[in-house]
C-alpha cells in the first residue's frame, strides 16, 4: 500500500487554516473540520490519489502541532 508522506501532505495543505488574528477571533470552525476540508479538497483535486494511505495520526499531529485527538477527529 502506498502512503503519502507527512511532509508532502503538509506542503500540499499549505495554509489550511487562516492564522490571522481577526479570523481566529471570529472563527467558530473547529480545527478538525478545517483540516478535514483541506484534505478533502486535495483528494478532489487529485493531489492525493484514491487508495493512498494518509500519514499516521501521531506523525501528522507532530507536523502540524496539533493534538492527536484533533487528527483522529479529522480522519473520522
Amino acid at each position: 500500500m502506498r502512503v503519502i508522506g507527512v511532509s508532502s501532505l503538509t506542503r500540499d495543505l499549505g495554509n489550511w487554516r487562516n492564522d490571522d488574528e481577526s479570523s481566529r477571533r471570529n472563527s467558530t470552525r473547529p480545527a478538525y473540520l478545517a483540516l478535514a476540508e483541506g484534505i478533502r479538497l486535495l483528494i478532489h483535486d487529485g493531489r492525493i490519489p484514491l487508495g493512498v494511505a494518509l500519514p499516521s495520526e501521531r506523525d501528522l499531529a507532530g507536523a502540524l502541532s496539533l493534538s492527536r485527538t484533533t487528527i483522529t477527529s479529522t480522519y473520522s
